[in-house]
């Protein structure tokens, strides 16, 4: 080999080297941009909402209209208050891009009467993969919530509940 080859090889080599750090170090520079905030989807589904609400109870099947208010606690659990007739909290929010399931826990409450009463939410929404008790669609305003209601004194008292709501700007 003469020295002019050597000379050509290691010009390539510088070259194709720098070349190669380029590349690596654009793909680091890439990968270490500023991480976007996470998406708070309680801040979409706050709002007041006029419902239709299907009540079904061992007397019949019961239909309603009315308002109610959906706010964030803003904690760490992810609480949705759901203000209606009994005020219930729903919370583990599973979001499907846009859209998103929440799920409604046991809870006890008592009801304006001052009657004990258990609610808990019933797994009847769909989103992609996941399912809840809840689920708000924001391309048409719209949630649904699906729970029962147990009297522990009472059970004949029971009910279950369908609400679709849209929400009013």
């Amino acid at each position: 080999m003469n020295r002019l080859t050597i000379i050509k090889n290691n010009k390539m080599n510088a070259s194709f080297r720098l070349t190669f750090v380029l590349i690596i170090g654009l793909a680091l520079f890439s990968a270490c941009s500023a991480p976007e905030d996470p998406i708070d989807f309680r801040n979409q589904v706050e709002g007041n909402y006029t419902y239709t609400k299907t009540v079904y109870t061992n007397l019949g099947i019961f239909t309603e209209e009315g308002t109610m208010d959906i706010v964030s606690d803003h904690s760490d659990e992810g609480r949705l208050i759901v203000q209606e007739a009994a005020t219930f909290y729903g919370t583990t929010v599973d979001a499907v891009d846009s859209s998103f399931v929440f799920h409604i826990p046991h809870q006890a409450l008592k009801d304006k009467a001052g009657n004990k009463i258990s609610i808990k939410g019933i797994e009847n929404v769909n989103i992609g993969n996941k399912r809840g008790d809840a689920g708000y669609f924001p391309d048409k305003n719209r949630l649904q919530l699906y729970y029962k209601a147990e009297f522990s004194e009472n059970s004949t008292l029971n009910y279950t509940v369908s609400i679709l709501a849209e929400r009013k700007f």
